[in-house]
Formats: structure tokens, sequence, C-alpha cells
């Protein structure tokens, strides 16, 4: 389908061929109508719909954008800073602006209709550019498809742009416009911006927060992947889409963005002799045999546990000799993050650990509550006994087990026997035992009162980056300082089961019941940020105020200003406020 109406050499330039594991819809194209064009057109843009052949529990939805470039001008920026420079300052071009916007004293505007573009700010990219014309059919087409993440943006520039433009302006260009234009491109899901130059390629990668890697590859890459078909979802990447669907980021993620935002901080240049030593640093705690907790390497993604428990050590400007914290993140991508026994013993294990070095405990939440779920053996095994076999929405009689399952199983149900016949014995079903219930409950109750006790004792930070429900709310709400991110309701229970309690349709979302309007307005939660990397660098700074340690100095930020300056400034006579 996507070679359909499509001429050859204009697919081949497109790359039409690497789409070849999705089902591809075309949803636009520019110019309209490629046979009607009067001149040869300055390039050719096609918005493509793509969605993955083989059905997973989470599916693989993307937009591509395939652009063939046929004048120079309207991809280069002349305008653009050199990467080189900017390497040679010790940061990527466009970080200290983005950086400067996360912080608590810029609020970083949604949907801001890309107001870098075709501006007068300097290296401004003009509005006839083809990145720009990207944008705004992206910007288009994600309104009609919200569930696409990963979108992928292609551009191939062709001759006679080969011959007039360097392979330097081109990663130039490119660097500066995935750093000016971080925010909407994390903000439309795109994941990828690839360039190709005759034989060379240029691939912007989007790592965490709103930072984009740019590197330069080759077809002669011995690994082929340059002109290999886009795979599907890898398992990392599905784990991180199950967050992005709840507005959040991966919990692993949010180690890129404290590294991002520490070295952006990195005070090694105000001391005499440089630091050879990182800014940032973490490694994994996990609950072994004994019930301890212990250090160790893992790859992302290996959890088998809805809790993550970080051991962080970072060099603050107040801090320069460097402070430690205790980070504590709900997995999202593993049971919804809900708490069960197993969650409630970490997290209390590391508040245990944060409360006896006397080191800050930073909680991120993103969860569904305590877990309540059917034993999935018996689950699996459950049989019916329909009214009406034919017609099964008639209704059902009873559940039961077989006998070769019962006899499997018979130590975690309670069952009565049924002869069926004289031919077939089933085992009705009256009770279960196992699964995740009351015992569940009584976890929520232990971290509350834990989290209430560290109340006290430590510094305890929460920022609700999605959804947090029931104890998870309870555990947030228990803490000293409470950052809330503008989409992620603290709630009890949801607006669905509210309305039906209620018998009439009372609240339209469940923002109306936990969100910033309502917890912040009311005194409940003590900040409101509009993105991850907002709310991280909101919970550097409240760090940045405590001592680093239970008992320690307060933090204390050098200054040009001694403290023995006479007080030369007066009020003024008349009335002052």
């Amino acid at each position: 389908k996507v070679w359909r109406g499509v001429e050859p050499a204009l697919g081949l330039q497109m790359e039409l061929d690497r789409l070849s594991n999705f089902d591809v819809k075309k949803l636009s194209e520019s110019p309209a109508h490629q046979a009607l064009a009067i001149s040869a057109p300055n390039y050719y843009l096609k918005v493509l719909y793509a969605k993955e052949r083989e059905k997973d529990s989470v599916v693989d939805a993307r937009i591509f954008l395939r652009a063939s470039v046929y004048n120079c001008a309207y991809f280069l920026n002349p305008h653009a800073p050199s990467r080189e420079d900017s390497r040679r300052a010790g940061q990527s071009p466009g970080r200290q602006r983005r950086l400067s916007e996360s912080g608590s004293d810029k609020s970083m505007k949604r949907s801001s209709s890309f107001k870098l573009l075709g501006g007068e700010e300097d290296g401004a990219i003009e509005v006839s550019n083809v990145l720009v014309d990207m944008l705004r059919n992206l910007e288009l087409e994600k309104s009609n498809h919200p569930a696409t993440h990963n979108n992928f943006m292609f551009i191939n520039l062709n001759p006679p742009t080969t011959s007039t433009a360097n392979p330097e302006a081109v990663e130039d260009t490119l660097g500066h416009f995935v750093e000016s234009c971080a925010p909407e491109l994390t903000r439309l899901s795109v994941s990828t911006v690839e360039v190709k130059m005759g034989t060379t390629r240029f691939v912007a990668t989007h790592t965490a927060g709103k930072h984009y890697k740019v590197e330069r590859h080759t077809e002669e890459d011995p690994t082929g992947e340059a002109l290999s078909p886009y795979s599907t979802l890898t398992r990392m990447q599905r784990k991180k889409m199950m967050a992005q669907r709840a507005n959040s980021t991966y919990v692993y993620d949010f180690l890129a963005i404290f590294e991002e935002l520490v070295a952006a901080a990195d005070p090694r240049g105000w001391n005499q002799s440089p630091l050879e030593e990182a800014a940032w640093r973490a490694v994994e705690l996990v609950l072994n045999s004994e019930g301890n907790m212990e250090e160790t390497r893992r790859p992302p993604g290996n959890n088998d546990c809805a809790m993550v428990v970080f051991r962080c050590w970072m060099r603050t400007p107040e801090c320069r000799n460097g402070r430690e914290f205790v980070l504590v993140g709900s997995d999202l991508s593993h049971q919804s993050g809900s708490f069960s026994l197993r969650e409630d013993l970490v997290y209390c294990k590391a508040l245990e650990l944060a409360r006896l070095e006397g080191l800050p405990c930073v909680y991120i939440s993103a969860n569904s509550g305590a877990r309540i779920s059917l034993n999935e053996d018996v689950k699996r095994k459950l049989r019916v006994a329909w009214l009406d076999e034919a017609c099964p929405s008639k209704g059902f009689e009873y559940v039961y087990l077989a006998e070769a399952d019962y006899e499997e199983l018979k130590e975690t149900v309670h069952a009565v026997r049924v002869e069926v016949d004289d031919q077939e014995v089933r085992y009705r079903v009256a009770d279960v035992f196992g699964g995740y219930g009351v015992e569940c409950l009584s976890g929520s109750g232990m971290i509350a009162t834990a989290t209430s006790a560290a109340y006290t004792d430590i510094v305890t930070v929460s920022y609700v980056t999605g959804r947090s429900v029931g104890i998870g709310a309870y555990v947030s709400r228990l803490s000293q300082r409470i950052i809330q991110h503008v989409d992620a309701p603290i709630i009890l229970t949801g607006a669905a089961a509210l309305n039906k309690v209620l018998g009439r349709q009372v609240y339209a979302s469940n923002g109306q019941i936990g969100g910033p309007k309502v917890m912040h307005h009311n005194g409940v939660t003590h900040k409101t940020v509009v993105s991850d990397l907002e709310g991280c660098a909101a919970i550097l700074e409240l760090l940045s105020y405590v001592p680093a340690y239970r008992g320690a100095t307060l933090p204390i930020f050098p200054s040009s200003d001694p403290v023995n300056r006479r007080v030369e400034w007066m009020p003024e006579a008349n009335t002052y406020d």
C-alpha cells in the first residue's frame, strides 16, 4: 500500500521499503498533487501512519514523516551555531537555554506553537523550512492519532543539494533543530530524526528528558542498520511506551534526567584542581534473600518488582564534595506499578536505609494502588458451566476445575465434587486461596506507618509524575514536600467508580478529583510542573536547601557578596512596602 501512487524514484529516495514490518496508511503529502506540479518542487513530503502487523499487549503505532529535498535552502539553517564551537565550550547548542527553562523560575509552556521557528531569535529556523513543515503536519496528525509514539522523521538530501551543502552544515542544522525544538519534539513523541546525505547519515535519537543525541553514520557500517527495515518495538521500548501512555517517564530514565541536570550545574570549574570524578552516579539496590538491601549491577528493565530503589550520589554547587540521597520509584510497566507485599517491603527497606544513614528520600509516584487479583495458577485452569453453551449471554451456573486440575491445585482451592451424567467429575470452586487481597491492604498500612515515621526523622520528597491511586496517594501525601505533574491526579478512587456510587455523572475526569486545581490550590501539593524534566529540577532545587544528611550543616552556595559588607541602602521617608 505504501508504494501505491508513488513514483518509483521518489519511493526509493524516501526509503519506503524500510516500513515493510508495518501496515502503512497515507495521511497526507506535500505537494498534494505531484502529477499536477508545474515545476519541480523544492521538496516532497509524505506523512504515513504505521501499525505493527503482529499484535502485542502494547501495539506499536507510529507516524512516519518522509521528505525528499532537492533545494538545500529549504533544509539548511545558516544561522545555526557550530556544533564544534559548542563542544569546545563544554555544552551542546541550546542546552543552556533548555535547562534554564526547566528551573523553578521559568515555567515551561505547553504547546508553544513552535515559537522558536521563524522568530527573531538567534538561529531561528525559517518558516519555509522542511523541518517546520514536518512539525506542522505532525502536530495535525498527532491530534488525530494520539496513541502514536516513537514517531520518526526522515529527510533525504538529494542532488543538487549534496553538491552545495557540506556535512558539517547539515550536522549543525540538525543539532540546532533538535536542541532548540526539544520541548515540541518530546511533546509530539518524536524518537528519531534522521537526515541522509549521500552515503552519510545524521541520526538524532531521543535519550531522556528533552535531550537528543546526534550521531554520524555511514552506509559502510558493519551493523547494516542503515538499510534494514525498521524493527517493531523492543521489550524496553514497550516498557517505556507503557509509561508514556500514562503521561509519565519510564522509571529507569529518571536517572538520565537527573544526570543531565546535575552535569549542567557541575561545579568542577569552581575548584582550583579539576575533578575527574563524574558529577552523578547511581547504583540500584535490591532486596536479597535475607530481607536486606544490597547493590546490584543489572541492565535496566530486568526488575521483577514494581518498586525500584537507587542510591544516588551527586556533586552540586552547594555541596562540592558530593551528597547522597535514596531514590524510590514505581515501575508502571510491571503490574501497572501496583503495591503487593513485596513492593511494600522494598519501600519500607528503602526508607529504613535512608533513616539509618540520615539521607533524604525521594519517591517518584506513578501507580495503581494496592494489588488485588485472583491466584493466577487457578485463574488459568478455571472452566465455566454455561446455562446454554450455544448462547453464553444467558449466563453461567458455576465455575469449576477439571478433576486433573483439581488434584494439582487442591491446596489452593476449596471445591465441591460434582458428577455430571455419571461420566464427568467436576469440582465446583467455592473459595480460592492465594493471590493478592487483604494481605496487600495490611502492607499498605505498613508503608503508610513507615512514611509517617520518616516525616520527623529525615527529608522526604514525593514527585507525582503519573496517576497515584489509593496507598500511592497516601504515601505521597505523607511526605514533607509534594511536587505534582499537571497531568497526574492524586486520588483514592477513580471518577468512574464515584459516579457509579452516586448514581449520576458528577465527575468528568480524575483531574476534577485530584488534579492540580484541587490539590495545589488547597495546599496539598507544594509545586506543580508540566514536564518530568522540570519535576526533577524542582527535586534538586528542594535538596539544595537541606543538609546533605541528618545533623550536617546547611549547604551554603558560594557568593561574591561578603557577609561583612556595610548596608548602605535606606528606605524612603514616605510609605514603603
